[in-house]
């Protein structure tokens, strides 16, 4: 069957219109699609200011956007990120130390746990950590040139 003949199906045409009928299917009766993904919440950029400004005193702290979420750096160093407006961090042993009643949680689908922290307003606690963390963490891998060469 070619994509003509699939696009010739109401069906298709009504998937690709986003034609949902109030019970959730589409109107020839395929299920719609989850809207889990979807209807994520992105982190905004205040709450990661926030975050950031509370870890000033760390040295080296950084930043990149992906996908509507933020990975946080240290010196290269992935420590973590925030994500849906929760700051969370790997689950290093100096970490698992001083949040040891942390809940454990996923960034997204299909991630490893990371630990939540909730302890924001302890600008000191904060710094603690990351410094604590900073040894544990990998070092940054060295991008290759187009030849395979570092």
């Amino acid at each position: 069957m070619g994509i003509t003949t699939l696009w010739k199906q109401p069906s298709y045409r009504e998937a690709a219109s986003g034609y949902i009928q109030a019970n959730g299917t589409m109107a020839d009766g395929v299920c719609a699609p989850s809207k889990t993904e979807a209807e994520r919440m992105s982190s905004t950029k205040g709450y990661l200011d926030y975050v950031l400004e509370q870890l000033s005193e760390t040295e080296g702290v950084s930043c990149r956007a992906m996908m509507g979420e933020y990975v946080l750096y240290c010196q290269g160093r992935i420590f973590g990120g925030v994500y849906d407006d929760r700051f969370l961090v790997k689950p290093t042993k100096a970490a698992l130390a001083m949040l040891p009643e942390a809940g454990r949680e996923r960034p997204y689908e299909g991630a490893k746990e990371m630990l939540l922290v909730d302890r924001l307003e302890d600008r000191a606690f904060l710094n603690a950590l990351l410094e604590a963390m900073l040894p544990e963490l990998p070092a940054p891998k060295r991008k290759q040139n187009a030849g395979g060469q570092p």
